[in-house]
């Protein structure tokens, strides 16, 4: 296998399974529809669910990112008192 192995199909195999391991520790690995197709549009209404989910995340992280609150507030210069 090490001398077959194709590393342009699966080096970024890694990414895949991160996206799996997502969707199914969010929304739960277990499927309620009954045939075939109805499955396939629950597993698609998933996948939509999560990659809003993440958009909605990058967007608030984004946010945070320009108002920082660890920063301490800006205070006008003291006036020295002779």
């Amino acid at each position: 296998m090490r001398l077959d192995f194709d590393t342009d199909r699966y080096g970024q195999r890694w990414q895949v399974e991160t996206v799996f391991s997502m969707i199914k520790r969010n929304q739960g690995e277990t499927l309620y529809a009954r045939t075939y197709w109805a499955q396939n549009r629950e597993i698609l209404l998933k996948v939509l669910t999560h990659n809003i989910a993440v958009l909605l995340l990058i967007k608030e992280l984004f946010y945070r990112a320009t108002l920082s609150p660890y920063l301490p507030p800006t205070r006008p210069p003291m006036r020295l008192r002779f």
